[in-house]
């Protein structure tokens, strides 16, 4: 079958890799799939309303323009776009079984498209409500695509808002790339946490910081290691506080897997709009024992008490507390990290791929 993906750019985020990942497993299913993407980003219903907001969608395009998506092994065919609007779709995009968009704004985009460019499909991997104006927003999530969600958790959202019913496919791990392997530092000489450093609300990033503060500040031998965006300079502030601690920006494929093999454990402390939760799942492959929000799909890959310590989101004691118990029991700490890696085994997203062509081969059927 041919899959048509159309994403809002290529740069490094949690959403792009999961699509890119869906990919490459479709491509090796053998499948033909191409993923489109606008050089100019869209303004998405918020207006380009100041000299700044525009620069930076310039600088965007630029990035659009000269990365390609190098920062990841990319399988599918990349077919840059000028700018996206229904017309230029129209006229542009390859000929296709299925058209999957993941972002809301596109959802307008496609929906009048010709069918010749592929049944149109609508793989939600959050409800994007801090990404648009609310009423568009809900206007894409009410729109009569097929849905497809990532997580129970995120259909009970999703369903409980608008009514309507949605497919799960859920994410995967790329087990080539993550798994347990030895570490840049000697594992004896210092314990270490990490976490994912994102600004975006719903990942409580002060939450982390602050329960991370407090336990480091408490043991000289645990090193804190972060990665993702640039570090706030209030949070880099906060951090200072820490006798071990390092940041890695936005690391991918190979540098991303040696930064969970430095950790012992990976803290996660998103709310309850987390949708799905990928790094904790990424880490437990790599063997690291995980403390976690219950949030998203972590009770759908991890087990309380076996690969992962689980809290109520906000819970900043009990996270504390978890954390404290680890550090504490290097026997329950390992013990984690190998009933982790060897749970995640089936959970690749080659098997993502064969629920995604399950789901559509049974749409199809009850039309």
């Amino acid at each position: 079958m041919k899959f048509t993906f159309l994403l809002p750019n290529i740069e490094i985020s949690g959403g792009n890799r999961a699509n890119f990942e869906l990919s490459n497993a479709l491509s090796e299913l053998g499948h033909e799939v191409v993923i489109v993407y606008p050089i100019v980003p869209g303004r998405d219903g918020l207006g380009w309303t100041s000299i700044r907001k525009t620069l930076v969608q310039l600088l965007k395009a630029g990035r659009n323009f000269f990365s390609r998506g190098l920062w990841f092994d990319l399988k599918a065919e990349l077919k840059p776009l000028a700018y996206f609007t229904t017309g230029h779709l129209s006229n542009s995009l390859p000929e296709a079984d299925y058209l999957i968009v993941s972002w809301w704004a596109h959802v307008s985009l496609i929906s009048s498209l010709d069918t010749r460019i592929g049944q149109r499909v609508h793989l939600i991997r959050s409800l994007e409500f801090w990404g648009g104006p609310e009423q568009k927003v809900t206007e894409a999530y009410q729109a009569s695509l097929l849905k497809i969600v990532t997580s129970p958790a995120l259909r009970r959202q999703y369903e409980s808002r608008f009514g309507k019913l949605a497919g799960i496919v859920p994410d995967g791990v790329c087990l080539k790339t993550f798994s347990p392997g030895p570490s840049p530092y000697a594992k004896d000489e210092f314990l270490t946490i990490g976490m994912m450093y994102r600004r975006q609300p719903l990942k409580r990033m002060k939450d982390g910081l602050h329960v991370l503060t407090r336990v480091a500040t408490r043991h000289p031998n645990v090193r804190v290691m972060l990665f993702g965006e640039r570090l706030r300079g209030d949070d880099k502030n906060l951090l200072d506080g820490i006798p071990n601690w390092n940041y890695t920006k936005f690391p991918t494929g190979e540098r991303l897997r040696d930064h969970y093999r430095c950790l012992d454990i990976f803290l996660f402390t998103s709310g309850p709009e987390e949708a799905f939760g990928l790094p904790p799942l990424e880490a437990m492959a790599c063997g690291c024992a995980i403390v976690s929000t219950d949030v998203g799909a972590i009770r759908e890959y991890a087990t309380e008490g076996e690969t992962a310590l689980i809290c109520q989101p906000g819970d900043l004691e009990g996270l504390e507390a978890q954390l404290e118990k680890l550090i504490s029991d290097q026997e329950l700490r390992r013990g984690m990290g190998k009933n982790g890696a060897a749970a995640v085994q089936a959970l690749s997203w080659h098997n993502s791929a064969l629920m995604l062509l399950q789901t559509l081969a049974d749409h199809e059927a009850l039309d």
